[in-house]
């Protein structure tokens, strides 16, 4: 039967990968960066620190609502809303996009 495809490399190459030697005979460097991520030199900033922050920079916080707090100034249309979990860390993408909203140049 010529039409069917032979499966047993496929199959080798999920038990491979499932055994984590596929990315080594693959050359794929990619899993052994992940670990590096946070030696990348960025500061980790935590939620009171944020709150902090956005004090120093003139805003109040207007509502609270379980743990999101929205902050607003008066001479910003906008409010800021920062889910709040205290001394947990913001993760980076979230904090560069609070800061924003803000209007604050890091």
């Amino acid at each position: 039967m010529k039409y069917l495809k032979d499966y047993s490399q496929d199959n080798e190459d999920k038990r491979r990968c499932k055994e984590g030697s596929y990315f080594e005979r693959q050359g794929n460097s990619d899993r052994d960066n992940r670990t590096d991520r946070k030696d990348s030199g960025r500061k980790e900033v935590k939620f009171s620190e944020l709150a902090r922050l956005l004090g120093e920079h003139g805003f109040r916080i207007v509502k609270e609502k379980g743990s999101i707090r929205y902050y607003g100034k008066s001479g910003w249309d906008k409010l800021v809303r920062v889910d709040f979990h205290g001394s947990k860390e913001v993760p980076t993408g979230t904090c560069y996009a609070i800061l924003k909203a803000a209007g604050i140049k890091k």
